[in-house]
């Protein structure tokens, strides 16, 4: 499944920086997931079309610069209260992403759309916390967006 957190709601109080860790890891597994395999049966790289190379030279750069890594090495030091990344907030974010990819899991394709939307949210919110470091998160939505735009094209989402 996309995204699954265990003892999301404890953590989200005591322990935000190791779940939104996880998140990060679990997002760059994803979207490598979407580029150059499956997600929960469903092959997304036909919908990437004629592009998928140069999305996969992305997530090669993304991964090559250590993107991911810097991110989340950032939040240790990172305003993760004001931005809401921590305790109820937090956990809702990361329970609606749960949801959503439970819908993912039980064949509903569309699901996707609707994961990388709430991603770019939570992606945003990771941003402002990083401060000036918060360009490795744009790095990181940009490359969700390339890969969202064709596959939401190619499925006339």
């Amino acid at each position: 499944m996309p995204f699954s957190f265990a003892e999301r709601e404890q953590r989200a109080l005591e322990g935000p920086v190791s779940l939104i860790q996880e998140f990060l890891d679990q997002l760059r597994t994803l979207l490598r997931s979407i580029v150059r395999e499956t997600v929960e049966g469903f092959d997304f790289r036909p919908d990437l079309g004629a592009e998928r190379g140069l999305i996969d030279g992305a997530l090669a750069d993304t991964e090559e610069r250590g993107y991911f890594e810097r991110a989340s090495e950032g939040i240790y030091n990172a305003n993760l209260e004001d931005t809401g990344l921590t305790g109820r907030s937090l956990s809702a974010k990361f329970g609606v992403l749960e949801a959503l990819s439970e819908q993912l899991r039980r064949g509903l394709r569309k699901a996707l759309k609707y994961i990388l939307d709430m991603v770019n949210a939570v992606v945003g919110s990771i941003k402002a916390a990083l401060g000036p470091a918060g360009v490795v998160a744009d790095a990181i939505a940009e490359l969700k967006d390339m890969i969202k735009a064709k596959i939401d094209i190619a499925n006339g989402w």
